[in-house]
């Protein structure tokens, strides 16, 4: 009698440790989804980030930024300068506006990383713009 009471408590101990298990295999794939997608959140704002002061600082774009009004075309030459740097699966629009204004996007999307740099003058002008660089998943 004593030894089939402790076959029931042994199979019980059993049945809650793979309860246990069962439930923190489901937290952990919860999780891994979540923090991989926050790290290609992060990997795609700090893309941006580097994108706005590389054209910064590289004075041809510069002066093309600074002359640009809002309405006009991103040349060709900047147009590759940034594609070249956002990943496949994303696309991206530019935007250069006066620093007071709003400079939305054209598009509006779910998801958008957005990240804004000012520039204040080139060598030859002064006239304060406000880069804008909105990424979105493609799709």
């Amino acid at each position: 009698m004593i030894y089939i009471n402790n076959k029931r408590g042994i199979i019980r101990i059993l049945e809650a440790f793979i309860a246990i298990l069962l439930i923190l295999g489901a937290v952990v794939i919860v999780f891994s989804k979540f923090s991989s997608k926050s790290l290609e959140d992060q990997n795609i704002i700090e893309t941006e980030k580097l994108i706005l002061e590389q054209l910064a600082g590289n004075a041809q774009f510069r002066d093309e930024v600074i002359k640009m009004s809002e309405i006009s075309q991103v040349s060709s030459e900047l147009n590759n300068f940034i594609s070249n740097r956002i990943p496949a699966k994303y696309e991206y629009e530019f935007r250069v506006c006066e620093l007071q204004s709003v400079c939305s996007a054209s598009n509006y999307h779910e998801v958008v990383y957005v990240h804004e740099r000012a520039l204040s003058s080139s060598i030859k002008q002064y006239s304060p713009k406000k880069m804008k660089l909105y990424v979105w998943e493609e799709g």
